[in-house]
């Protein structure tokens, strides 16, 4: 692997981040109840990274597939989470009928994103998607296949990279998480260098 640029210490404190923010963000979740209060409106899963382990920033993710759930209904739900006096903003997204990105039926959503504040002045992201299908949803056991295939080097490897990439403007829009999981375990991305190079071959920005 090509470490010339990562040193021991900060190898170490990439690793003891990442275990800090899974215990911070589990607290976050227990502090603001969203399982309990989440789960009269559908299945909520933990997605992104929290599940596979490649935390390098204050960001949590939740799918809820609600089928039968009306939006009236979520928005009691979440009423008590967006409503805590440690949130600091909320941003909601309707992409349903013909909102949806993709305009098919089965990637209807309601998207929220809080941004809340604990005792300890930290400020987390948390995403939550409300979705109304549960078919193909990827994002759900993605995460828990990948963890099953890293390994201590590429799972280095990824938290380096996500480390250096998620102070980029370009991320997560452009470059996010996938495309260096993808770098990664798919093209043997090991660097910087190798990621930059590896980015623009696919026409995607390197910085």
């Amino acid at each position: 692997m090509q470490y010339r640029d990562l040193d021991f210490e900060y190898a170490t404190d990439l690793v003891k981040r990442q275990e800090t923010l899974q215990i911070d963000a589990q607290e976050v979740i227990h502090e603001l109840e969203i399982v309990t209060r989440l789960g009269d409106v559908g299945q909520v899963f933990q997605i992104g990274s929290l599940v596979s382990g490649l935390m390098v920033w204050r960001d949590i993710d939740f799918s809820i597939v609600c089928r039968d759930a009306t939006p009236t209904e979520i928005f009691e739900a979440m009423a008590p989470i967006v409503g805590d006096r440690r949130v600091l903003n909320v941003h909601y997204e309707n992409e349903t009928g013909d909102r949806s990105p993709s305009g098919r039926l089965e990637d209807d959503r309601l998207y929220f994103v809080v941004r809340y504040r604990p005792p300890d002045g930290s400020i987390w992201k948390i995403d939550f998607s409300f979705w109304f299908s549960e078919t193909g949803r990827t994002e759900i056991m993605h995460p828990h296949q990948l963890r099953d295939q890293l390994t201590e080097e590429t799972r280095l490897a990824i938290l380096w990279l996500k480390d250096i990439w998620q102070r980029s403007p370009t991320y997560p829009e452009k470059v996010g998480g996938p495309d260096i999981y993808e770098a990664v375990l798919k093209y043997g991305v090991r660097s910087p260098q190798h990621l930059r190079a590896h980015l623009q071959q696919r026409g995607l920005p390197v910085d």
